[in-house]
């Protein structure tokens, strides 16, 4: 999981973190600004119906979140 600030200035600062068994990665949002959390899931594919993963390795889930800090 990543989290992204951009400041008043431009800039902007990058953090990551890999989540724990349960799934939990904790950030800590210390700047004001513009965030945004991304994270990506990838894993081998598996089939659930005939052909789902013809040449196909990996499944990937992709999401993000954005918002702003006073």
């Amino acid at each position: 999981m990543e989290a992204f600030n951009k400041d008043s200035a431009g800039e902007i600062l990058e953090s990551k973190e890999r989540t724990d068994a349960p799934g939990i990665a904790q950030f800590t949002l210390d700047k004001a600004g513009i965030w945004m959390l991304r994270f990506v899931r990838l894993q081998p594919c598996v089939e659930r119906s005939s052909g789902d993963c013809d040449g196909v390795d990996w499944e990937g889930y992709w999401t993000s979140y954005t918002f702003e800090l006073g």
